[in-house]
This record gives C-alpha cells, structure tokens and sequence, in this order.
C-alpha cells in the first residue's frame, strides 16, 4: 500500500517488510524522513490529547539529534538528550542533558569522555563548578533534622565561607 499526497510518501508494505514514511525506500522496520528541521519533531508520541503538551519526541535540527520527555503539568519540564554536532550552540560533538524549560544544560559528556556538571566545556575527567555553595556533599547514616551522621563535604559548607573538605562524626 502506497499513499502519495503532495509528495508527501507513505509506504505500507503488508507483507511483513519495512514502514516508510516520507521514503519509498525504508531500510528498517519504521523509517521517517524529513526536510522539516527545526522545532517539528521527527516523531510525536503525545499523551497529552493531541495538543504537543505531555509525550515523548524526537527532534533534529540540523546540527543536534534529540530524543525529549515533555511534561507541561504542575513542576514538570521539558527534558533532551541531545546529541551535538557542526554549528551546535554547545559545542560539537558533546552528549548534553539539557532542561530545555529552563534553559540549563545539566550535564554534559565530551568527545573526550570527559564529563561536566554546571559547565559544557570540561577539561578534565570530572569537571564539577558551582557558583558558591557546595560542590559535592557525601553523607552516610541516619538523619536526624537537618544533621547528618557522617560524611563530608567539598566546597563551602554554609558555616564558614572558605573552600576546601569539610568531614564530620568520622
């Protein structure tokens, strides 16, 4: 079964082959192709009644593959793996987690294997900044309030403004 509306194509083959959509030619079980880069997702699987609000997508813009899981309820976000290349605003050749909410890449991982969290140029294996604050806080044991049995800290604890581990209970 083929269906050709405007040239838009669509390939039904019934006796077990490959779907296509927008090729005559599918190499695999579903094969989509488009020219319609940007903010059109590739593929829509949305359960959020037909309106793009709720769902999971597939996105390409030309220099970036992303697979995004979009909630638009109460606290949700909008969530990429993106996967960058050529002219990306991030950086080629990078694997980005990116709240695309807020605008905030969370973590990235680099060509190199290198991995950032708050930065998408790492330079080093475990490239952590942080504008104040803590950078790392491990804690082991029950908690009691806001206490902590054990554990330590990298960065500014909160009690003193200065930078360096801080350990407790050890």
């Amino acid at each position: 079964l083929q269906i050709n509306n405007q040239g838009n194509n669509t390939l039904l083959n019934v006796g077990g082959g490959n779907v296509g959509i927008g090729t005559t030619g599918p190499t695999s079980k579903l094969h989509v192709v488009t020219t319609a880069v940007g903010t059109i997702p590739v593929a829509l699987f949305d359960t959020g009644a037909g309106n793009n609000t709720q769902g999971f997508q597939i996105l390409s813009s030309g220099t970036e593959a992303a697979l995004a899981l979009k909630n638009t309820g109460t606290g949700g976000k909008e969530w990429q793996i993106l996967s960058t290349g050529g002219a990306a605003g991030g950086g080629q050749g990078k694997l980005q987690f990116y709240n695309a909410t807020d605008a905030v890449t969370g973590m990235v991982i680099n060509n190199q294997g290198n991995v950032g969290i708050g930065t998408t140029g790492p330079n080093v294996k475990l490239h952590v900044n942080t504008q104040g604050g803590a950078v790392a806080q491990f804690t082991g044991g029950t908690t009691s309030g806001t206490a902590t049995n054990d554990g330590f800290l990298i960065g500014q604890d909160g009690y003193d403004s200065s930078l360096g581990v801080s350990l407790w209970n050890f």
